[in-house]
């Protein structure tokens, strides 16, 4: 399976378009660009993690699921689709790959039973293989009445 890469030009980074792909399973994973200038914390619009099709997920028992990165005034949000629903401040290191997840929180914490990330900051390693291109990072989960170990996950194709 190969992955599309859309096309990036001026003109989307100018109007602050929304690349957007398909997940392939009714969803829509998408990526976007401010169109502020870039400063070190923000990587250049041609950063594969910003225009390709992203998946990944809370925890390992879980499915693998769309993954979005947004733009926000200060630097980029990730929102992990899956079984708890979080989404984090996102950080990328110099050589464009994300670093940190920071201020995760699930979208469902009006739930009384709502998980949450125990670490404020949770620290991604990346890697690749023949197939993928992988960052996750370890956390404590913690819910209502447990706390557990687990593993956030972001991958793309190569």
């Amino acid at each position: 399976m190969r992955t599309h890469l859309l096309p990036f030009t001026v003109a989307c980074l100018v109007a602050n378009a929304v690349s957007a792909q398909p997940a392939g399973n009714g969803e829509t994973a998408s990526s976007s660009v401010p169109s502020s200038s870039f400063s070190s914390a923000i990587p250049p619009s041609s950063n594969p993690w910003l225009t390709a099709k992203l998946y990944g997920h809370d925890n390992e028992a879980a499915a693998l699921r769309p993954v979005i990165i947004e733009p926000t005034d200060t630097g980029f949000i990730v929102t992990i689709k899956n079984q708890f629903n979080f989404q984090c401040d996102l950080s990328f290191d110099s050589a464009n790959n994300p670093e940190y997840l920071s201020n995760c929180r699930s979208l469902d914490e009006s739930e009384p039973t709502a998980w949450k990330v125990k670490e404020p900051k949770v620290r991604l390693k990346c890697s690749e293989n023949k197939l993928e291109y992988i960052c996750q990072g370890s956390y404590t989960l913690v819910g209502e009445y447990s706390s557990d170990k687990a593993v956030i996950k972001l991958a793309r194709r190569r």
